[in-house]
């Protein structure tokens, strides 16, 4: 090989470590303002490598360059083979949409055996469907955590010198809509959505709001009727205005966003901060890459969600529909992709996706599970300025310690073996100095037959008559210490 065709090729490949390097620091600190560091560590070290490796080389024997170039050019064409044979023949992986139906029969088909229900085994999306050829239009509710990787919603009415954002992140659903809620008791519970886009009555906000609860699915309840949840119990047993400001999926980022958006214009006396030990870490470590939600950690950030509903509903629905579009009607996780859904296949290919997720799924898996002192750390923050920001506004903050359903029922848990860092968790609450209800020993350590809470026995949340009794110990807890 000709000595002049052996440096161009050397040039080449270092000008294209040093084009990935920058395009990797952009990436990162320009567009995840370094909020992804951590992900892209790898990219740094390996196009920082190449630049060295390739800086290196351009300076020995010609023999030696060419071994190297032989070598190097081997390996990218066994790679891009790999990634053609992968594409073509690998037996594609089962869809989220197969997954969940194969689930919902499975489930169906077990209590018809043991308890001899018929109970619902359409999707939410197929369900919705049917409704609407019966004359009632239901709405789906996209969860703000799904939204993530979009980094929210698009303002499609946005124009040049407009005061309206151009992009915002919604931490609720659409406003006063018939609502598709869950089917854990055996049937989907439809609910009207309150005008912020909780699963609430929407005449609870006309009153002075005593009591809020901030969380996830749990708080969302969206499986019973509101009187049946968390906030409507506790408005059964006090007599007193109490709102769910829960959904599903929400992590302890979303929750501090909730509470300051919502809770913060309405100044609640209580906050009851609802943990749910199986899940919340494991989605502030997606919550804290984004660029929009990790501002909730800055004292005065705000999107002025509460001022802007209309703003949210009219955008709402044409970004659902716009998503929707390019994946045949299919709501999954594919269709809250920002980019283009061909170009996406090209550069793939080119990242060789394929070939990375046969090699390392199991190590990337292992690695999304896995909580860490900065996870940790991250949640000491934000409970911090939780109760900071109820302290603010005059109420009192209550930090609640939900255990897991998955102690029961699901035995490969990825937090199961640490315990749901259990400890770690109530040390960064004590540490906080928040008023602390753990259920887990007021309630779950001593019960004699834990799977007796949830619905059918089955993997679920926590069923109607737990709620009860659960919320009968938050209420007994706040008239102690108040």
């Amino acid at each position: 090989m000709k000595k002049n065709l052996l440096n161009t090729i050397i040039l080449f490949f270092l000008c294209a470590s040093v084009l990935l390097l920058i395009y990797t620091h952009y990436k990162s600190y320009f567009i995840f303002e370094n909020k992804r560091f951590s992900n892209y560590i790898i990219y740094y070290i390996f196009t920082s490598s190449g630049i060295l490796f390739f800086s290196i080389i351009l300076f020995l024997k010609d023999a030696f360059k060419a071994n190297i170039i032989l070598l190097l050019s081997t390996f990218i064409f066994i790679g891009y083979l790999s990634e053609v044979f992968l594409i073509t023949f690998q037996k594609t992986d089962i869809s989220d949409i197969d997954k969940n139906k194969e689930i919902r029969l499975k489930r169906a088909k077990l209590i018809k055996e043991k308890y001899n229900i018929d109970v619902e085994a359409r999707s939410p999306l197929e369900f919705q469907r049917d409704k609407k050829k019966d004359g009632i239009d239901l709405s789906l509710l996209i969860t703000p955590y799904r939204m993530i990787h979009t980094e929210g919603i698009t303002n499609f009415s946005w124009e040049e010198d407009n005061a309206q954002p151009k992009r915002f992140f919604p931490l609720s659903g659409r406003s006063n809509s018939l609502t598709v809620g869950g089917l854990e008791t055996g049937k989907y519970n439809i609910y009207k959505s309150d005008r912020y886009g909780f699963n609430n009555p929407d005449e609870e906000w006309d009153n002075k709001t005593d009591i809020v609860v901030i969380g996830d699915s749990a708080i969302h309840a969206a499986y019973l009727p509101w009187e049946n949840g968390w906030a409507g119990n506790i408005k059964k047993l006090t007599n007193k205005s109490s709102l769910s400001l829960g959904i599903g999926n929400n992590g302890p980022i979303i929750n501090l966003g909730t509470l300051k958006e919502y809770a913060k214009e309405i100044k609640p006396k209580i906050v009851m901060w609802v943990y749910v030990e199986d899940n919340d870490l494991l989605e502030l470590k997606s919550e804290i890459h984004s660029k929009i939600l990790s501002q909730y950690l800055n004292k005065n950030f705000t999107q002025n969600l509460f001022k802007n509903q209309n703003l949210i509903n009219k955008n709402y629905d044409l970004f659902v529909r716009h998503e929707m579009k390019g994946v045949g009607g299919s709501l999954n996780q594919s269709a809250f992709n920002i980019e283009d859904q061909n170009r996406n296949k090209i550069v793939s290919f080119l990242k060789m996706i394929e070939l990375r997720n046969f090699l390392f799924r199991d190590t990337m898996s292992i690695l999304q599970g896995r909580v860490t002192k900065n996870d940790l750390e991250n949640l000491k923050k934000v409970i911090i300025e939780a109760k900071e920001t109820t302290e603010n506004f005059g109420g009192k903050f209550y930090f609640v310690y939900l255990p897991a359903t998955t102690r029961w029922v699901d035995f490969d848990y990825p937090l199961k073996k640490k315990n749901y860092f259990r400890e770690n968790v109530l040390e960064i609450a004590n540490n906080a100095n928040v008023d602390i209800i753990d259920l887990w020993e007021l309630y779950f350590r001593d019960l004699k037959d834990p799977l007796s809470s949830l619905s059918f026995r089955m993997h679920s949340h926590y069923n109607q008559k737990t709620l009860e009794n659960l919320t009968k110990i938050l209420v007994e807890f706040i008239n102690k210490n108040n």
